[in-house]
Formats: C-alpha cells, sequence, structure tokens
C-alpha cells in the first residue's frame, strides 16, 4: 500500500517534488533551502528517497550543481583574487579568503553527492572550482602573472584529476569531462612555460 501524506499526494509523489524543488534552488542558488528538501524527504521514508533521488533525478541534480557552479559560484571566487589586483591587500590574506570560498563550493558540491552519488557532472563543478583556484581565478588568461606557489598548486592539481578520473569512469564520452580536462591541461602548459616544472604537462597529458 503507497503511503500518503498529509497534502494528499502520495510519499513518492511528494518526495519527487521535494526533488524539483531543489533542483530550482540550485538552479538558483539558493543553497540555504537544500538540506531542508532532502531532509523532508528522507524523513518521510530515507530508503526510497535515496532512491529517486540518486537514479531517478541524480543527473537533473548533477546538471543543476554544475550550472550552479558555474553561473554563480566560480564568479564569487574569482573575486575573491581580483581583490589583489582592485586593491592593494597582502597575498596572503587573499589566498585566506579565496581558500575560504573554494571550500565552500566543494562543501555545497559534497551535499550533492549525498544524493547523487554517481553524477559525472558534480566531478566536472569540483574539478573546474579547483583549476579556477589554481589559476589564481583567471584559468582563461593568457596572461596569468602569478599562480598558486608550487605546493599548493599539486595538491589542488591532484583533486581536480582525482575528480575527472571519477568523471571519466561515470560518462567516457562525456563533452564537459573534455571540456574541464582542456582547461586543466591549458593551465599545466602555463604552469611550465612559466619556469614551473610538472612532469606529467611536460611529458604530455597527464590523462592518456
Amino acid at each position: 500500500m503507497v503511503k500518503s501524506t498529509f497534502t494528499g499526494k502520495s510519499t513518492v509523489d511528494t518526495i519527487r517534488n521535494y526533488a524539483e524543488m531543489l533542483i530550482d534552488d540550485v538552479n538558483g542558488n539558493q543553497p540555504e533551502s537544500l538540506s531542508s528538501h532532502w531532509n523532508k524527504a528522507r524523513e518521510m521514508d530515507n530508503a526510497t528517497a535515496k532512491k529517486i533521488f540518486s537514479q531517478e533525478y541524480g543527473d537533473r541534480i548533477g546538471a543543476a550543481y554544475f550550472n550552479c557552479v558555474k553561473n554563480y559560484k566560480i564568479s564569487e571566487l574569482k573575486k575573491c583574487w581580483k581583490n589583489k589586483i582592485k586593491i592593494d591587500v597582502n597575498y596572503n590574506v587573499v589566498l585566506k579568503l579565496a581558500d575560504a570560498k573554494l571550500m565552500e563550493i566543494i562543501d555545497l558540491i559534497e551535499f550533492g553527492f549525498s544524493m547523487a552519488p554517481k553524477s559525472s557532472d558534480l566531478h566536472c563543478a569540483a574539478a573546474w572550482a579547483y583549476i579556477v583556484h589554481m589559476g589564481r581565478g583567471e584559468p582563461d588568461n593568457k596572461k596569468v602573472a602569478k599562480l598558486l606557489p608550487e605546493a599548493l598548486y599539486k595538491s589542488y592539481r591532484d583533486l581536480a584529476i582525482s575528480h575527472l578520473s571519477q568523471a571519466s569512469h561515470l560518462s567516457p564520452n562525456s563533452q564537459m569531462v573534455m571540456r574541464v580536462k582542456g582547461k586543466l591541461e591549458s593551465l599545466d602548459r602555463k604552469k611550465v612555460g612559466g619556469g614551473c616544472f610538472i612532469a606529467t604537462a611536460a611529458y604530455g597529458t597527464p590523462f592518456a
């Protein structure tokens, strides 16, 4: 027998409504309400909520998160780095602010994984955030004046590669995966060209 909610809808339909509301809020850059939708769905029926969110809505949730990161969060991260250009702020202060914003983005994506653990788009979103941070907010700028210190660059690069490897495993033919890989390869070339040696970039693509 299908459970019914106080609204007169079945449990399954109500959980689907929560998934739809969550997707709308992610696309609208309203992360403060996401946990409420997810928790209410799980309170109704935890197993059914996990199944519906991960299987039926997993691709849409992942795509919404990627759009949110691309359309809103990356701009917020870039602003942290641009403070160094606009005003005379100590580099370490800027780095701290940018690191905090990056972790905010990653925390948001990690929450997305709790609902859509097999989303290639979520992995791409995380990799993109790391790449933007590695390039001081401007991965597409041909004249990147200064990149992160070598140790930080390598640390974030390893994380980006890990996410891209998982994205490739989940969606081998994804154009988005290839696009984000291209951003990392371009940044690696700039890093090598600027005098900082990274072996995998020097000898070819790290994804070969």
